[in-house]
């Protein structure tokens, strides 16, 4: 017997609406951990939640991994490496 597919839309009930949030963030962030662990890369994931609570998950430094990310973000808006492939080409150079 298989899963039940479900439509994705916001979930009306408070509870039901926490309930599955707190389950699907439990599930991104173990897929998360996953991907750094197989495949050696650095993960920030910020999430705030509808009441404005913070939830994160860094598999290193979430101040190295935001600093790194605000500085390709600077080399792409200031021309220094707009190229066709983007972020890939601005990861390169780092």
């Amino acid at each position: 017997m298989g899963r039940k597919k479900i439509q994705i839309k916001t979930i009306m009930d408070e509870r039901n609406r926490q309930v599955t949030f707190q389950k699907r963030r439990f599930g991104l962030m173990k897929k998360a951990m996953e991907l750094s662990v197989l495949c050696d890369c650095q993960i920030g994931l910020i999430i705030f939640n509808s009441n404005n609570k913070l939830v994160q998950y860094s598999s290193h430094d979430i101040d190295q991994i935001l600093l790194r990310y605000t500085e390709v973000i600077q080399r792409l808006h200031s021309g220094t490496t707009l190229q066709r492939s983007g972020i890939s080409e601005a990861r390169k150079s780092l």
